[in-house]
């Protein structure tokens, strides 16, 4: 296992190392907090859905602009190959 100290920006922000980034091949992760430890996985997504979220300062917005419905980005989540 590779060990690597980064820094995070000034918005909170850290930048994977491109080996790594190549190493998976993906754009997209999975985040995880254990007691005091985050996880980070690589997600693979069967039919890769394209979702926007976006922070506010009322929460969350989430626009699919495919026409995706929530049923069905539960059954591509359910499908999660990580």
């Amino acid at each position: 296992m590779t060990t690597k100290i980064v820094k995070s920006t000034s918005r909170g922000q850290i930048t994977l190392p491109k080996q790594w980034r190549d190493q998976y091949g993906v754009d997209n992760y999975v985040m995880e907090v254990r007691a005091d430890s985050l996880i980070l996985k690589p997600l693979t997504l069967k039919n890769e859905p394209e979702v926007i979220i976006k922070e506010h300062k009322d929460g969350f917005d989430m626009t699919f602009p495919n026409g995706i419905s929530p049923d069905e980005i539960i059954a591509i989540l359910e499908d999660i190959e990580a």
